[in-house]
């Protein structure tokens, strides 16, 4: 399943007694303060997620999806990269 930011909303202030108003107000907060952290190439600890910091990605050749065996070059970007927590890894990995 995909999870909207209203769902999470929902989850989150049905889950700590809050209303969806307050809980899509810290979320949106959360996400500027992320976004303004990773634009100055800073790295982000979430304890129990993992760490989201930005990589470099270098000029690189790739094929044309719509013109087979054609040959393009993908433009140098920077992309946000996770490292996912051990904590995180053993609960998606549990069966």
């Amino acid at each position: 399943m995909r999870y909207s930011q209203v769902m999470i909303g929902k989850l989150i202030s049905e889950k700590y007694g809050i209303t969806q108003t307050l809980s899509k107000f810290a979320m949106k907060i959360v996400g500027e303060t992320l976004r303004d952290i990773l634009s100055e190439n800073d790295s982000v600890v979430l304890q129990s997620v993992g760490t989201l910091r930005v990589v470099n990605c270098k000029e690189r050749m790739g094929t044309n999806p719509y013109a087979k065996n054609t040959p393009i070059k993908i433009a140098a970007q920077r992309r946000i990269a996770i490292k996912t927590s051990k904590e995180m890894k053993t609960l998606i990995n549990k069966k």
